[in-house]
């Protein structure tokens, strides 16, 4: 069979990639002039780094594709995934900061109790609350086909709740320093939080459940070896 593939993000190069390794005859558009979109880099006076992803929360997904397209990802880079100790600083206007460490329950509390009595465990009891969720987006969303005509129950209960991010971080946080942590990944990237499902905080949860990895060399890396692959 001959399928078009419209688009040359990591997504489009991945179906493309699993299309061809299972037999069909696949072409890649893009408008761009070079492919990765979110995986896209920056040049300039001779200096390359990361346009906008940086890391993965899902190492195991970039494993399984590669693995399943060719060559293991490791094989490809002649490297390992590096895990990041630290995910992200939050300096306060109080002039106080908290580091946030990946991939640990037990560093995670360490660190926010050190930010302020009693914070610790109020930041891993809301991240705990997440553990459901993840579960309910990965047995019925991200692992399986998307068939928009068979919503499983827990899904679309889900999927339908009208609880926001924002009064989710107001119930769960007397500290308004966790609530600008827990949502400040939503808010950098342009949304009101009023407008943000409550679901959409489970970041916070793949942040400590699996941590924070990236590739020696920038996530670059791995368009160029998808593109490689499909040619």
């Amino acid at each position: 069979m001959r399928i078009v593939v419209v688009g040359g993000g990591l997504a489009g190069l991945a179906s493309a990639a699993r299309l061809a390794k299972a037999g069909h005859r696949v072409v890649l558009v893009e408008t761009s002039p070079t492919l990765g979109g979110a995986l896209g880099e920056v040049s300039q006076d001779g200096y390359t780094w990361d346009g906008s992803a940086t890391w993965t929360l899902l190492p195991a997904a970039l494993r399984d594709l590669f693995r399943k397209s060719g060559r293991p990802l490791e094989t490809e880079l002649g490297a390992e995934l590096e895990p990041l100790d630290v995910i992200t600083e939050h300096r306060f206007e109080d002039r106080t900061s908290v580091r946030v460490p990946g991939g640990s329950r037990a560093a995670q509390l360490a660190a926010f109790n050190d930010l302020g009595s009693g914070l610790g465990e109020a930041w891993v009891r809301h991240v705990d609350s997440y553990a459901p969720v993840w579960d309910v987006l990965r047995n019925n969303y991200v692992e399986v086909p998307w068939d928009p005509r068979d919503v499983p129950k827990d899904l679309d209960s889900l999927f339908n709740s009208r609880e926001t991010l924002h009064k989710r971080l107001r119930r769960d946080f007397r500290d308004d320093r966790l609530g600008l942590v827990a949502g400040h990944r939503a808010v950098a990237e342009g949304h009101d939080l009023r407008n943000v499902p409550a679901w959409a905080g489970v970041t916070s949860y793949l942040e400590q459940r699996s941590g924070a990895w990236t590739v020696p060399g920038g996530m670059g890396r791995i368009v160029d070896l998808l593109a490689a692959r499909l040619e």
